[in-house]
């Protein structure tokens, strides 16, 4: 049985994610644009799960590395890869580094961005194999790596 990187519980785990680190929020980590809230900028990162989601399935399979990746190109990359996918959204920062956490990938802060613990390569290797693939559906959508039997969120299933 194949087991999802999804876990069933994301917003009870996003929820104590952000307790733990009350410096998250949807543009990253200690910084708010000149005139925003704070809180309302983490209710925002809370109101959209389903990017989360999506850097949980783009991280799941990338190799751990010493955290020299920046966020902020992890998410771009990201993006990229979803418009050769023909599925092109927008990513936020925070997302992407929730993501890093809920996985326990290895992070540093670099406010508002953090340095990420996976290859930059593996990044820019995922937008090369997704541009060669485009066109060829939605089923194509992790051409990276096969599917694993399971990745686990740090903290349980």
């Amino acid at each position: 049985m194949e087991t999802t990187i999804i876990p069933a519980d994301l917003a009870a785990r996003l929820d104590a994610l952000m307790r733990e680190h009350p410096e998250l929020s949807d543009h990253g980590i200690c910084w708010c644009p000149p005139g925003a809230d704070l809180e309302k900028d983490r209710a925002e990162l809370r109101a959209h799960p389903n990017q989360i989601e999506i850097c949980l399935v783009f991280l799941g399979d990338a190799p751990r590395y010493k955290p020299r990746t920046g966020s902020y190109f992890l998410k771009h990359s990201l993006e990229r890869v979803l418009e050769s996918l023909g599925v092109g959204r927008h990513i936020s920062n925070g997302s992407l580094i929730a993501a890093a956490m809920l996985l326990g990938i290895e992070w540093k802060s670099e406010a508002p961005n953090a340095r990420i613990g996976v290859p930059r390569a593996w990044a820019t290797k995922i937008e090369k194999l997704a541009e060669k693939r485009a066109g060829k559906g939605l089923e194509r959508a992790r051409p990276w790596l096969p599917p694993r039997k399971h990745v686990a969120c740090a903290g349980g299933r």
